[in-house]
């Protein structure tokens, strides 16, 4: 996804959270981002081959086919919690984009049942996960390299290649990190973004790091499900749909980036990592 896209994003996950099915007009988007309507139309059909209000549309819905696969609650809370107020205008626009009703959708991406040790018939090497918990997050800084594609083709180098800007630049890292921004299950493979990270101690210039050619961000403040997983990373995509179904459990997950925390000394697919942290979003607070 672009940076206007990723901004547009933002504004309507923000809107979403506040306010419900405020319309978001191309006005109401080019005052919130500084930019002209007609540069802004331009520019977003440029860069995602969609107008403003299909943007919009597909960004409600994929928060919707999250919510599907997370939340065990009424189809029409799901519609509502994405934005729409109107259960047949979001069914049929769920449709058009993902080729299938909401409840065809939640029925056939359901998340199985978690298990304890899990043993696939394609892969002979077994992973464990653990059971869940609330946690809060310290407010470090992530050092990050973006990938976009496939989950699954994310380049293991770019872990060296941001601890290697750590190291160089004295900063002190705390953990490798994986960072997804997106659901594979309705996210295009060639749009998913993924974060190579590393968390480092204290104090950074975000400008420096951006100007290298890196990202900087702030890990989320609020309330975090936890599970550890323990296994090969080649694994973890299966184990991640366990886990979920898993957190859910402990509080309604919200809609945001899933976090790896990797316990290892290098990243290597091959390579059994020591165990992972898995983190759900659950808000700044939970009952």
């Amino acid at each position: 996804m672009t940076a206007i896209a990723e901004q547009i994003e933002h504004l309507v996950s923000e809107v979403i959270a506040e306010a419900g099915d405020l319309p978001l007009t191309l006005s109401a988007l080019s005052n919130s981002t500084g930019v002209p309507p007609f540069k802004l139309h331009r520019a977003i059909k440029a860069e995602t081959g969609m107008t403003p209000a299909k943007l919009v549309e597909s960004i409600k819905l994929r928060r919707a086919a999250t919510d599907l696969l997370l939340l065990d609650v009424p189809i029409a809370l799901v519609a509502q919690r994405a934005g729409f107020n109107n259960h047949e205008t979001f069914s049929r626009a769920f449709r058009r984009l993902v080729g299938s009703s909401p409840r065809q959708f939640r029925k056939e991406g359901s998340i199985p049942a978690p298990g304890k040790r899990v043993l696939s018939t394609k892969c002979d090497q077994p992973f464990w996960i653990g059971t869940s918990e609330a946690v809060s997050f310290s407010r470090n800084w992530l050092i990050s390299k973006r990938h976009v594609g496939p989950y699954t083709e994310v380049p293991f180098d770019y872990f060296d290649e941001v601890m290697g800007y750590v190291s160089q630049s004295h900063l002190s890292p705390t953990a490798y990190a994986g960072i997804g921004l997106d659901n594979p299950q309705i996210t295009p493979p060639g749009e998913l973004r993924f974060d190579a990270a590393v968390v480092v101690a204290g104090d950074i210039n975000p400008e420096t790091i951006t100007q290298k050619g890196f990202r900087a961000s702030r890990l989320p403040a609020g309330t975090w499900i936890r599970t550890r997983f323990v296994g090969p990373y080649t694994r973890m995509s299966e184990a991640i749909a366990n886990i979920a179904h898993q957190s859910r459990k402990i509080a309604d997950i919200k809609p945001g980036p899933l976090i790896e925390m990797y316990h290892a000394h290098s990243m290597t697919a091959s390579r059994i990592i020591e165990y992972t942290d898995v983190y759900l979003y659950a808000g700044e607070t939970i009952d």
